[in-house]
């Protein structure tokens, strides 16, 4: 606790299924759990059958699916000051991405406010909502849902940017990011198998809301019962 305190705070673990293992700056390594602090420095680690939703500070919603492995490496936000910025790095696994309230400090959309690293890219982020995936060779797909996207190689070379819903780029080792106006069915697949439950939590909310109706229909079967004898 006294090694996490002296640690910076930049958000909170919202949902998490399975094994996920967190290693800090301090070099300290611990079993994550729903309502968890996420601390900047981070590499959070899935396993098989596992994923974790977290929320950054101003409400940016980050995902990592299973078998994955990602890096908080930066993050500072001051809605007073209109300032904030938030660096992250994938080194593989499939991942979901949302702007919070750091993604309306520009409303022109003009600038990068949030960097993602893969192996293979750098995705520049302005007001914007994605999914990605990185596989095993570092080959890195980006699907556009929001906002725009400007993705280029790890050394900031052959730059494609993504404007409409659907837009996709992939980026391999020494090429330049290929740009496709949709992604074919086997990146839809392939995204569909890597990525977190899109609704996994309010499933789950869902579940136990049904539940406690189920188990209240059946008091009142059984009270209906008692009052017919």
């Amino acid at each position: 606790a006294n090694a996490a305190s002296a640690l910076a705070e930049i958000g909170r673990v919202t949902f998490l299924v399975g094994d996920v293992t967190v290693r800090r700056l301090d070099g300290s390594e611990a079993q994550l759990a729903r309502g968890d602090s996420i601390y900047q420095g981070d590499v959070v680690l899935t396993s098989v059958g596992s994923f974790v939703k977290a929320e950054m500070l101003d409400g940016t919603r980050f995902q990592l699916g299973q078998n994955g492995e990602e890096a908080f490496d930066d993050f500072e936000f001051d809605e007073a000051q209109g300032t904030g910025e938030f660096t992250a790095s994938v080194r593989i696994g499939g991942f979901y991405y949302k702007s919070g309230k750091i993604g309306e400090l520009d409303a022109t959309q003009s600038t990068v406010h949030t960097t993602i690293r893969t192996p293979t890219s750098i995705i520049g982020v302005r007001g914007s909502e994605l999914e990605g995936l990185v596989d095993s060779s570092g080959t890195t797909t980006i699907v556009h849902r929001s906002g725009i996207l400007d993705i280029t190689d790890v050394n900031g070379n052959g730059a494609v940017t993504l404007l409409e819903p659907g837009n996709t780029s992939t980026i391999v080792f020494n090429a330049a990011p290929v740009f496709l106006e949709n992604p074919p069915p086997q990146i839809q697949q392939a995204l569909s198998d890597a990525l977190p439950p899109p609704y996994a939590d309010a499933e789950s909310s869902e579940e136990d809301a049904s539940d406690d109706m189920d188990e209240g229909d059946s008091e009142e079967n059984d009270s209906a019962d008692d009052q017919a004898v």
